[in-house]
């Protein structure tokens, strides 16, 4: 499996947060711009350090890169391109899709509950209402799998941070 650490990757975070906001995510009835928002809140936090220097002269590396991932995110909200948005949640290299639940066949259906979106993110399958709010919810799964079950101060975060 690829890496989870990638250049602006995801921030580590306790593996029961990350299954609870999946399961936030799955059990949402249809794509809300404020859902998506705390997701990448959560995941892509806002760097501690802005300026370079006492709140004058350019940003930092770190935030300015921050500044552009979360500036192309809300732009792709504004605009409702919420499967846009939740493709840009997914860390460079990983596997993934993301479609509609209907396409992949009849067998499926007792497991959909009414869902129309299917995703899968590293090999973890998910359904929900949308294809956007399945594929944001695979990757918060496929994170919290990725997750250390203990670090050294007992919590429990992603691997290769």
């Amino acid at each position: 499996m690829t890496q989870w650490k990638e250049t602006g990757g995801p921030t580590p975070m306790n593996r029961e947060a990350l299954r609870s906001l999946a399961a936030k995510v799955e059990a949402a009835p249809s794509d809300n711009a404020e859902l998506f928002a705390d997701v990448f809140r959560a995941l892509f936090p806002k760097p501690s350090r802005i300026w370079v220097t006492d709140n004058n002269g350019p940003w930092t590396e770190e935030y300015s890169a921050w500044q552009e991932k979360q500036s192309r995110f809300y732009e792709l909200l504004e605009a409702e391109a919420y499967e846009s948005a939740a493709m840009r949640l997914v860390p460079e290299g990983v596997d993934w899709e993301v479609g509609y639940a209907k396409s992949h066949g009849e067998y499926l259906d007792e497991r959909l509950n009414g869902a129309n979106g299917f995703a899968a993110v590293a090999g973890r399958n998910v359904f929900a209402t949308s294809p956007a709010l399945a594929l944001t919810a695979a990757c918060l799964r496929a994170l919290a799998e990725a997750a250390q079950p203990h670090s050294p101060r007992g919590e429990n975060t992603i691997n290769d941070r």
